[in-house]
C-alpha cells in the first residue's frame, strides 16, 4: 500500500465480537482510515447474518465516538469455496454493509473484493486458494491490492479522516 502509512493489525481467527472489544485499541492509533475485514470466521462458526451485521455496525458506531473523523472501509467477506454452503450468509452480510455505507457516505465506504475470485463465466478461480479452499495464495492478495489501493489513495488524497473544522 506504499506510500500510504499502513499499520496492519489483523488478528488471525478473530470474530466480530473480538473487534468490539478492541475498538478502543484501534481508535488509540488515531487512524484517518480504517479498513475492516471481519465476519468470515463468524460465518465459519455457523453464525447468521444478523448478529454479524449488528456487531460490525456497532464497531463503526463506537469507532465514530472514539475517533469521529476516521473514515471506515468495509471489505466484503469473501466467497471462499470452503464456505459455499454459507454463501447466502456471506451475501446477506455484504449486501447490508454495502447499504450501510450508502446511508453513511461521509465516513463509511464499501469495497467489493469477490469479483477477483471469479472468472468471466462466474466460476471460482480455484488457483487463488490454498488446498483448504479458504485461505489465499499470494496472487489473490496482489489482485485485492489492485482494487483496494486506488480507493484508499483517492480517499487519502481527498482528506478522508482529517479533522474537520467547524
Amino acid at each position: 500500500m506504499a506510500p500510504l502509512p499502513v499499520l496492519n493489525r489483523a488478528l488471525a481467527g478473530t470474530v466480530t465480537q473480538d473487534w468490539l472489544k478492541r475498538v478502543g485499541e484501534v481508535a488509540a492509533y488515531q487512524p484517518r482510515i480504517v479498513v475492516f475485514y471481519a465476519g468470515s470466521n463468524d460465518i465459519s462458526a455457523g453464525e447468521d447474518a444478523g448478529p454479524i451485521i449488528r456487531r460490525t455496525q456497532q464497531f463503526v458506531n463506537e469507532l465514530r465516538v472514539k475517533s469521529p473523523d476516521a473514515f471506515f472501509f468495509y471489505t466484503s467477506i469473501n466467497k471462499a469455496p470452503e464456505k459455499r454452503d454459507r454463501w447466502d450468509v456471506v451475501e446477506a452480510v455484504n449486501r447490508e454493509m454495502q447499504e450501510f455505507s450508502r446511508k453513511n457516505p461521509n465516513n463509511v465506504g464499501y469495497i467489493e473484493l469477490n469479483t477477483v475470485l471469479f472468472d468471466g463465466q462466474g466460476k471460482v478461480r480455484e488457483n487463488l486458494f490454498l488446498p483448504d479452499r479458504l485461505h489465499f495464495r499470494a496472487p489473490a492478495y496482489e489482485e485485492f491490492a489492485r482494487i483496494v489501493k486506488p480507493i484508499l489513495m483517492k480517499a487519502w488524497e481527498n482528506g478522508a479522516g482529517l479533522v474537520k473544522t467547524k
